[in-house]
């Protein structure tokens, strides 16, 4: 708002499209996790918001707003996706427990985010870059951890693969058992 001189109105419908992104995202995201292993979605979304890190450099008001809408794409993605890791990784009785934890660590991090990032806005006067690199590395984490977690996955399911009676690719895609961590 400040570099680009905007009004609040502007502002308001620069966010307002940018949240629609979101929406279109979360009603692809199933379809996507057709293709692609969930886990690894995550990490694709985490990726997509280390781009944050060029924001204090960007000049132009279109390749903010078109930047902006490529890091919700990636925010999409990820928290969309945390609802499966859940799912997956706790055990039923435990579900409950384990996503309002995972929940609260992300909206802790919605808390202690900006006001670490004022303090590091505030240390580099001239480009105002400290707090974008800190997202950028928050992100490669991130990152890291949807890669750990899928290959976890394909672990556990390698331990559980022989504890079935075996069945041809076909068979599983006719019983509806075929997902990203099966094949």
């Amino acid at each position: 708002v400040d570099r680009y001189d905007l009004s609040s109105s502007t502002n308001g419908a620069v966010l307002g499209v940018q949240a629609v992104v979101v929406i279109l995202i979360n009603l692809v995201y199933l379809p996507i996790t057709h293709y692609i292993a969930p886990a690894l979605v995550g990490c694709v979304g985490h990726m997509l918001c280390t781009l944050l890190v060029i924001v204090p450099f960007i000049y132009n008001l279109y390749l903010t707003v078109a930047l902006g809408m490529v890091l919700n794409v990636g925010c999409g993605l990820y928290f969309a996706g945390m609802a499966y890791f859940n799912s997956v990784v706790a055990p039923p009785k435990k579900r409950g427990l384990i996503n309002s934890l995972v929940m609260s660590m992300a909206n802790l991090g919605g808390i202690f985010g900006p006001l670490l990032a004022g303090q590091l806005y505030d240390m580099d006067p001239e480009h105002r870059a400290y707090p974008f690199y800190m997202s950028a590395g928050v992100s490669v984490i991130g990152s890291t951890a949807c890669l750990g977690i899928h290959r976890a996955l394909l672990h556990a399911l390698s331990l559980l693969i022989p504890l079935e009676p075996a069945k041809s690719s076909s068979e599983r895609a006719e019983a509806g058992e075929e997902n990203n961590y099966t094949r």
